[in-house]
């Protein structure tokens, strides 16, 4: 997930591009709903000031 942020970032993205990364390898997990575009939101927060 960070490379692909990183990759985004890099490229002059934003969050919405963040929102699009393909996460459907947890789909499974009983909170992917929930939380897969918090965590993306997470992770390119975190690292948009790296």
């Amino acid at each position: 997930m960070r490379g692909e942020v990183s990759k985004i970032i890099d490229d002059d993205g934003g969050l919405y591009e963040a929102y699009a990364i393909d996460q459907s390898a947890y789909r499974d997990w009983g909170t992917f709903n929930e939380l897969n575009k918090l965590n993306a939101e997470r992770i390119f927060k975190q690292m948009e000031f790296e």
